[in-house]
């Protein structure tokens, strides 16, 4: 998968986590509203159990995407480091294949001249 598409799908999931949070903090409004109200007290305290677990549980979730998220960038560091080391061997190469071939343009330019002397 590019990682364009990549990108979509990870903005895509945490679209879903913060509706999950606005929808969660929509029924703790709700939640809060009843209690003022004085309505049924067992029936609020299963309401806010039932949101203590979806919390813990949207908790668990963002603390597993941050793990995953961290070895993704350390993943994407040492390929960088990698790619750096890659580029830099590639142009001392260059460099050497530069300076050989004006040396091999000199020593052509030198066996011309000698030839043509005599």
């Amino acid at each position: 998968m590019a990682m364009s598409q990549m990108a979509i799908m990870d903005f895509v999931q945490r679209f879903h986590v913060l509706q999950a949070h606005r929808d969660s903090g929509n029924e703790l409004i709700k939640v809060f509203f009843l209690l003022s109200m004085d309505f049924n007290l067992a029936r609020l305290t299963h309401k806010l159990q039932d949101l203590l677990v979806y919390c813990e549980g949207v908790e668990t979730g963002l603390r597993n995407e941050n793990t995953r998220l961290a070895k993704e960038l350390e993943d994407a560091q040492l390929d960088l480091e990698d790619a750096r080391r890659s580029r830099r061997e590639m142009q001392q190469q260059l460099n050497l294949a530069s300076a050989r071939m004006g040396q091999f343009n000199a020593d052509c330019e030198s066996m011309r001249v000698w030839l043509v002397l005599p």
